[in-house]
């Protein structure tokens, strides 16, 4: 059975033409045009995000990464299909609002060259991946705190430190992992100093925060992901590294240019016991990737599955 939804349109610039087009408006609606019969079983509700504007005031977002965080929420219930779209109010949509200039992002300089951006980390626009835990909703972003929103309106609360326990910058991943079987939420944060480490969390369904173990690493990389199991947290750290960051520090340069392919590094999986304990490590070659497709425990062996790309294309053709 095929059911299309029909779409409200508007006289304002709404976007969709390509992934770098900005949707500047919020909409509130009952959808009233419908293609087909819904099917019984289907109800509840979806969220979807990603960045929502790519320029503020004039001036672009010049990485993918780098748009404010827009919610979409799509309600399938008996009587109704409902849609509600909204920006997360971070401290950076706000103050860009203020300002008519974007923020720092990964790619992204601040307006003002290097005086404006010298020592300053890429801001928090929570724009990447939604949690939904215990009836509440979280927007995540790589390299900060949660932000927490109502479930049903979507109006932004503010920053989530789970009672203090998310210290240092807060590094709470996008890409969370859920045990179907206890509704516990594993996940990592990474840590820059006073050396680089990745410190795994635990988050119950009473929302305390429990240390699950931290893994050292010889070098600043792109952790972007990893994997669950029975067993063990998974981590694929292949050699996409921080080169040269002195640049990056001194506002010279972006944070995403720092970031290089070194395939002399090779690459490194990890097992990090759940339940706490010393991490295993096993060396293999150079693989470049962004994603743990899947981890599971068959028998004594820990089987993980990735999606490997070419590589000779370089890091920065991932913006294109």
């Amino acid at each position: 059975m095929v059911v299309s939804f029909g779409a409200r349109t508007s006289t304002r610039e709404t976007g969709g033409e390509n992934p770098w087009d900005s949707q500047h408006e919020a909409f509130d609606y009952v959808v009233d045009e419908i293609e087909g019969r819904v099917p019984e079983s289907l109800r509840g509700v979806l969220y979807r995000i990603g960045p929502g504007r790519f320029e503020v005031g004039g001036h672009p977002m010049t990485h993918i990464f780098d748009g404010d965080g827009m919610v979409s929420r799509l309600e399938i219930s008996p009587d109704r299909i409902h849609y509600r779209n909204r920006y997360v109010r971070t401290k950076a949509f706000r103050r860009a609002n203020e300002t008519q200039s974007p923020p720092k992002g990964f790619n992204t300089q601040r307006v003002g060259g290097p005086l404006a951006n010298v020592l300053r980390f890429p801001e928090n626009l929570s724009n990447t991946s939604v949690l939904v835990h215990d009836d509440v909703l979280y927007t995540l972003w790589e390299g900060g705190r949660p932000h927490r929103l109502d479930a049903e309106t979507l109006e932004t609360h503010g920053s989530e430190s789970f009672g203090g326990a998310l210290k240092r910058i807060g590094a709470f991943s996008a890409h969370p992992k859920v045990d179907p079987h206890t509704g516990d939420v594993f996940n990592f944060g990474l840590d820059f100093f006073p050396q680089p480490l990745i410190r795994c969390y635990r988050l119950d369904r009473s929302k305390r925060l429990h240390n699950v173990g931290t893994i050292p690493i010889p070098k600043l990389g792109f952790v972007h992901d990893f994997a669950l199991t029975d067993r063990h947290l998974v981590f694929v750290l292949g050699p996409l590294v921080v080169h040269r960051p002195i640049p990056v520090a001194l506002g010279l340069r972006p944070f995403g240019e720092a970031l290089s392919y070194r395939p002399e590094l090779g690459t490194t999986i990890v097992l990090l016991p759940r339940d706490g304990g010393r991490p295993i490590r096993l060396e293999y070659e150079s693989l470049f990737m962004f994603h743990v497709a899947n981890a599971y425990e068959d028998g004594h062996e820990t089987v993980v599955d990735i999606v490997a790309h070419d590589p000779s294309g370089g890091w920065a053709t991932w913006n294109n």
